[in-house]
């Protein structure tokens, strides 16, 4: 009689866990087609030279908005569309999936003879960098990590431990841009 009652117990807990992980998955699939549909009306209203690309930046099942423009957009289902970075100057290249981590070039850099790699993670809502590396026309890579406000030097293994400690063993993956079209959000979104 015990062991019935402990079957019964254990199927109704199970069927409760099932039904659960199947809410939530409903739940996730519906913020991602809003993000989605929040990002293409954003898109609309904006000039047609822009253009975008949907990345798995954070944890999460929903996709964030990046923009040739500097602009980084998430979506939280409780708050809607949030600006994580506003920043013209970086041109956003590579990420690290799911991670957090995302890395760019400073723009400015090229036209003054040098080239900069900002590397960002997302902390408390915002990007914020974490590490870089830079040379000049020289040729040199330098590493640099960021503590504070302040800059400090450090070797390329250091750079590399500061970069894993955060993306772990994930490989870089390129942002893949399409034109701000009806086509291409159509496509896209």
């Amino acid at each position: 009689m015990k062991t019935r009652k402990k079957i019964r117990q254990i199927l109704l807990i199970m069927l409760l866990l099932c039904s659960c992980t199947g809410l939530l998955r409903v739940q996730a699939a519906t913020a991602k087609a809003d993000a989605l549909q929040a990002y293409r009306n954003y898109l609309e209203n904006q000039r047609s030279f822009l253009k975008f690309s949907v990345i798995y930046l954070d944890k999460d099942a929903i996709p964030e908005l990046v923009l040739n423009d500097g602009k980084i957009f998430t979506y939280k289902k409780s708050t809607g569309m949030k600006l994580l970075q506003d920043d013209y100057e970086f041109d956003y290249k590579k990420y690290y999936k799911k991670k957090g981590v995302i890395c760019s070039d400073i723009i400015m850099g090229a036209m003054m003879g040098y080239d900069v790699v900002v590397y960002s993670r997302v902390v408390s809502g915002k990007l914020k960098g974490f590490c870089r590396s830079h040379h000049y026309t020289s040729g040199k890579w330098e590493y640099a990590k960021y503590s504070r406000s302040r800059i400090s030097k450090v070797s390329k293994a250091q750079f590399n431990a500061l970069i894993r400690k955060y993306a772990g063993k994930k490989k870089l993956t390129k942002i893949k841009y399409h034109a701000n079209t009806a086509a291409d959000r159509d496509r896209y979104l």
